[in-house]
């Protein structure tokens, strides 16, 4: 399994739990369709009714999505934009979440971020999270009884 896949797997299954019988939105712009196309194709895998939607690139951070994306969003179970312009802020994100959405928004990403910055066992950064956590707090307790040794990276 590449870098990519890796990172697309952890997006659609670790991140957002994506679940067969769900409505998943992609939407891309010209600059990440071939992102978009491997996280629809995920979530399809996933038993997922993955649909992507391919839009102008917006001239701004927040400019709204066209209508039908805007309508796509708000009917989607799950959401993620990979686009060049952040979809964060805007009227049409927020009705989506509003209404119960699962999403991201990944502005500016690129298909080698991506792959650098989430091709990662979710599950051993969870526990050495935890346990580094706990570590603090034990501290922060002024506890004598750290940890020797948190586990290996992941």
């Amino acid at each position: 399994m590449s870098d990519l896949e890796r990172a697309v797997d952890t997006i659609i299954t670790d991140c957002l739990g994506v679940a067969a019988g769900e409505d998943v939105l992609v939407v891309v712009d010209g600059e990440t369709r071939e992102l978009g196309d491997a996280l629809r194709g995920r979530a399809a895998a996933a038993g997922a009714d993955a649909v992507l939607a391919l839009m102008d690139e917006r001239a701004d951070n927040g400019t709204e999505p066209p209508p039908p994306v805007a309508a796509a969003l708000a009917a989607a179970d799950v959401f993620v934009a990979p686009t060049a312009k952040s979809l964060s802020h805007t009227r049409a994100r927020k009705a989506a979440s509003d209404a119960g959405a699962r999403g991201a928004t990944l502005p500016g990403v690129t298909i080698d971020m991506l792959a650098r910055v989430m091709a990662v066992d979710f599950a051993a950064l969870r526990a050495r999270s935890a346990a580094v956590a706990d570590s603090a707090e034990r501290g922060r307790r002024g506890s004598s009884q750290l940890p020797a040794r948190l586990g290996p990276a992941p």
